[in-house]
């Protein structure tokens, strides 16, 4: 019997990454013959998925119904804040209209 010398890590893994491309390209090839042998359904499972979406699009882009609206950002007018008027005595009901927007900044500190 002829010892060997041990192989090295890096040559066991480039081994096995030469043996699964072997065999990814043999399966390639023959699903490659398959497609070539049977030319009726290869047409077909290329052209149904590629009629099916203009269809869709086509009925999206049709039908009113089916059109997305245009709106990415909706921005509304601030309303006017109506608050009680601090400068009458507390039974008064009269209130202030407010002209200033009011904002709302929430106090996330913890003091």
């Amino acid at each position: 019997m002829v010892k060997r010398a041990p192989r090295s890590r890096a040559s066991r893994i480039c081994n096995i990454i030469g043996v699964l491309l072997r065999q990814f390209f043999l399966i390639l090839g023959k699903n490659f013959l398959l497609q070539f042998r049977r030319p009726i359904g290869t047409i077909f499972e290329l052209l149904v998925p590629i009629i099916a979406v203009v269809v869709i699009v086509g009925f999206r882009l049709g039908i009113p119904g089916f059109q997305p609206e245009d709106r990415c950002f909706v921005t509304f007018p601030p309303d006017p804040a109506t608050l009680p008027n601090t400068t009458l005595p507390p039974n008064s009901t009269d209130t202030v209209i407010m002209t200033d927007i009011v904002y709302y900044a929430p106090n996330n500190t913890n003091s």
